[in-house]
């Protein structure tokens, strides 16, 4: 009775298949995770700008001045990093018309890297380079 074929991998092979996607896995899972850090501090930076930058018409619906320190701004943003400095020039000051004194926003992160975010007189526009 002649043998039939038989189909399938040997073990061999799937061993190879095995080390090869294990070796695709360790070169691209650091830069996954880079890029993960890279989105998540993209969304904490977009939601502080917004927050700061909705604080002149917030103070103008209550209709009464706002002042903010540099732990309220960390306050605004619920997953910023624990280990990232916030300082301010000054506080930030927004009147009942909802007129900004300039200030500036200072980020220092862990690494030492520093972004000066700047908000305008009166019009409290925020400008983050």
């Amino acid at each position: 009775m002649p043998r039939q074929h038989q189909r399938g991998f040997t073990l061999l092979e799937l061993l190879v298949v095995l080390a090869l996607i294990g070796l695709v896995a360790g070169v691209s899972l650091p830069a996954a995770g880079r890029w993960l850090d890279a989105v998540r501090e993209r969304g904490w930076r977009q939601e502080l700008h917004a927050s700061l930058t909705a604080l002149p018409l917030a103070a103008f619906r209550q209709g009464r001045p706002t002042r903010l320190e540099a732990k309220d701004v960390r306050a605004l943003v619920a997953d910023m990093p624990a280990d990232l400095a916030v300082e301010l020039s000054a506080p930030l000051i927004y009147s009942a018309r909802g007129l900004a004194e300039p200030a500036e926003v200072r980020l220092r992160d862990a690494q030492g890297r520093v972004s000066v975010w700047r908000i305008e007189a009166g019009t409290g526009r925020v400008i983050a380079p």
